[in-house]
């Protein structure tokens, strides 16, 4: 078996392991806390109330992504139960908090006292418009993820992608530094008609760690991890970016394309990467 394809199941692993996280139940029993604290003080009101609920919500889920276990099936279909409970749990949690705000009254618009309510109905719709693209294509890929997660990748080639993707992960790149990054963004406004259509990708930084036949892509948070062959990896810049300056560019490896940006340093190291130098032809 190529070193490529060694490569190619041991990333698929790595990356079925990120999938397994407990990010979505992690907020969960978030929610649930702060909607037991809110039943439990009906009264409490004020800056810091709402200051310390925030801070609960924010911070359990990030705590509990780093203690619970990695790469368990159970932790993942726990979460995609999650999606939709979270959606209702935070409908219902803001409906209450809301519900304290001194109503909204004017007498020749009596409807306006339930103001605050109504629009705290929005927020789970913005949670689910915000993460069904990414449950959506966890719940497409679960099988295959499920069986990336039973494979036993070589420990040595797991070994030096998990090497590999550390040292991308950490810093900034340097001329020097055996990774490059770049950035995907959404479609322009003026092209209008590509957001007509449902975006399921991520957008922000993208890191690539290179190895001598094959290289790493994945997102600055070391998940979509996908190893790509030498020459997979292209990127077409629409004007040379110049300095520190990034250009525009287009990205492809795999199944993916991207409209970017990208800065010079980075643009050369994917470039010699992809077309090294051959010995005696200078």
């Amino acid at each position: 078996m190529s070193s490529f394809e060694l490569a190619r199941q041991a990333s698929e692993h790595l990356r079925a392991h990120r999938d397994l996280e407990g990010g979505a139940f992690g907020t969960l029993l978030a929610l649930l806390g702060a909607l037991w604290a809110t039943a439990a003080f009906p009264a409490a009101t004020g800056f810091t109330w709402i200051l310390g609920q925030a801070a609960w919500l924010l911070l359990v889920p990030w705590v509990l992504r780093r203690i619970l276990p990695v790469g368990r099936p159970w932790l993942f279909r726990l979460g995609m139960a999650a999606f939709p409970a979270n959606a209702l749990l935070l409908g219902l949690w803001a409906f209450l908090e809301s519900a304290k705000i001194p109503p909204f009254e004017v007498e020749e618009l009596p409807a306006l006292r339930w103001l605050f309510p109504i629009l705290s109905l929005l927020l789970p719709c913005v949670y689910l418009v915000l993460q069904f693209p990414e449950w959506r294509r966890k719940a497409l890929a679960a099988g295959a993820c499920l069986r990336a997660l039973r494979s036993r990748p070589d420990p040595r080639i797991l070994g030096e992608l998990s090497g590999l993707s550390a040292a991308a992960l950490s810093g900034s790149p340097d001329r020097v530094a055996p990774w490059a990054a770049f950035r995907s963004v959404p479609a322009r406004p003026g092209n209008w008609r590509r957001f007509l259509r449902l975006d399921t990708e991520r957008h922000g930084e993208w890191r690539v760690a290179f190895s001598d036949g094959f290289a790493l892509v994945m997102f600055h948070d070391g998940s979509r991890m996908e190893a790509v062959p030498r020459g997979g990896l292209r990127v077409a810049a629409e004007d040379l970016p110049t300095g520190e300056k990034p250009g525009l560019c287009l990205a492809r490896w795999n199944s993916h394309l991207h409209e970017g940006r990208i800065t010079a340093a980075n643009l050369e190291k994917i470039q010699a990467w992809n077309h090294p130098t051959v010995p005696g032809k200078g």
